[in-house]
């Protein structure tokens, strides 16, 4: 066999492993790491009040410290920062 012979010998195993790769990718797809699929994993953001209101309600606090941690919040809420 020539020189033609192995340099075509190797484009086909190298074609033939790309194939092979290329099938794997698309049967098995991975995590995507475009800007749109990052921001769908990142948890919701939460205000102040409904993390309160969360941690009241899976009973970490009790109703006087909610309420006195809840004050300052209801307040400030309403007086605008100026």
């Amino acid at each position: 066999m020539g020189s033609e012979g192995w340099l075509a010998t190797g484009i086909f195993w190298i074609a033939i492993l790309g194939l092979v790769v290329g099938v794997a990718v698309r049967a098995f797809p991975g995590r995507n790491n475009s800007a749109d699929d990052h921001r769908s994993y990142s948890p919701p953001r939460q205000t102040p009040e409904q993390a309160l209101d969360r941690r009241y309600s899976m009973g970490e606090i009790d109703e006087d410290t909610y309420q006195r941690m809840r004050a300052p919040l209801s307040s400030s809420a309403r007086c605008p920062a100026g």
